[in-house]
């Protein structure tokens, strides 16, 4: 019996041995099938992430097109903007001139009336003193 009793021990010893296996095995199984699920779900959710943002950028390009007329009027406004701004002080700068201008005019012409008037009555002054000599 001492005989048939390693052996017995050393088929029980496979036996768990075996069944140790199985476990792992079967344990393995269900870890690759729950990575196979968790991969498969990530995969979706790129795939869903890929489409959103070609979808986002399909936007942008959209949103981009439709606003560049607007953009290349704003533009022209800007730059109108500006030369209106140098052209209103440009004409501010011609106003003052001529008002300047108008201001010796009116000084040289009080002046002149002034001359006129005075050579005239020196002529009529003239004239009188004259005539009644």
């Amino acid at each position: 019996m001492s005989n048939s009793q390693p052996l017995t021990m050393a088929r029980l010893n496979r036996a768990q041995q075996l069944a140790s296996l199985n476990s792992d095995n079967e344990n393995l199984r269900t870890l690759n099938t729950r990575l196979l699920r968790d991969s498969t779900e990530k995969k979706r959710e790129i795939v869903n992430l890929l489409e959103s943002n070609k979808s986002l950028e399909c936007e942008i390009a959209r949103i981009r097109r439709e606003t560049a007329d607007y953009v290349a009027k704003l533009e022209a406004i800007r730059f109108a903007s500006k030369i209106n701004s140098a052209k209103m002080f440009k004409m501010k700068l011609e106003l003052e001139a001529l008002q300047r201008s108008i201001a010796r005019t009116q000084k040289k012409s009080f002046w002149t009336v002034a001359f006129t008037g005075t050579a005239v009555f020196a002529a009529a002054a003239s004239s009188v003193y004259f005539s009644s000599r």
